[in-house]
C-alpha cells in the first residue's frame, strides 16, 4: 500500500467530515419559531449577494440559504410605528423575513414570492428583522419606512 496516498485521503477526510454536517441544524430553524428567535445567528449561503441603498433599505441575491441571519436590529424608544416594503422572489426551497419582538415572539413579514407592505406597530424596546430560509433560492428587496424615533442599524459581517 502507497502511504503517502493514504497520508492524503487521512487529510482529505479529516477536512472533510467536521463539515459534512454544519447545514443539518441550520436547516431545521425554518419552522422552529424558539430557534428563530434567539439572538445567536447560523447560517449557510452558496452565494449572497448584498447591496445596502442605505441604512434602512438592502437588496439581497441568494442561493443555497439555510438558516437565519439578522438583518438589521431597530430600537424604538416609544410606540411607534413602521412600514415594511418588499419584494421577495424565491426560485426553490423555502424563504421569509420575520420581525423578532422584545418578547421574543416573531412577527411574519412576509414569506415565499411577494411583493407588498406591511406595517408593524412598536413598542418600546429592541427587535431585528431576520431572514430565514430552508434550501433557498432567490432575490428580496427590502426597505422600512420609519421615523426620527426608531433606531436602525444592519449588521455587517464584513468591512
Amino acid at each position: 500500500m502507497n502511504f503517502k496516498k493514504l497520508g492524503w485521503c487521512l487529510i482529505c477526510l479529516i477536512l472533510i467530515i467536521p463539515f459534512s454536517g454544519c447545514n443539518d441544524e441550520q436547516k431545521s430553524y425554518y419552522h422552529n419559531d424558539k430557534k428563530i428567535s434567539q439572538d445567536r445567528d447560523s447560517f449557510s449561503y452558496m452565494i449572497r449577494d448584498e447591496k445596502s441603498q442605505s441604512n434602512n433599505e438592502t437588496s439581497i441575491k441568494f442561493s443555497g440559504f439555510d438558516g437565519k441571519d439578522t438583518i438589521w436590529n431597530i430600537e424604538s424608544d416609544e410606540s411607534n410605528d413602521i412600514i415594511f416594503r418588499y419584494k421577495s422572489h424565491t426560485t426553490s426551497g423555502k424563504f421569509k423575513g420575520v420581525l423578532i419582538t422584545p418578547e421574543k415572539t416573531i412577527e411574519k413579514i412576509f414569506e415565499g414570492s411577494e411583493n407588498g407592505e406591511k406595517a408593524i406597530s412598536l413598542n418600546k424596546g429592541s427587535y431585528s428583522f431576520k431572514i430565514v430560509g430552508q434550501s433557498a433560492k432567490g432575490d428580496v428587496s427590502i426597505n422600512i419606512e420609519l421615523n426620527d424615533k426608531v433606531k436602525i442599524s444592519t449588521k455587517k459581517i464584513w468591512n
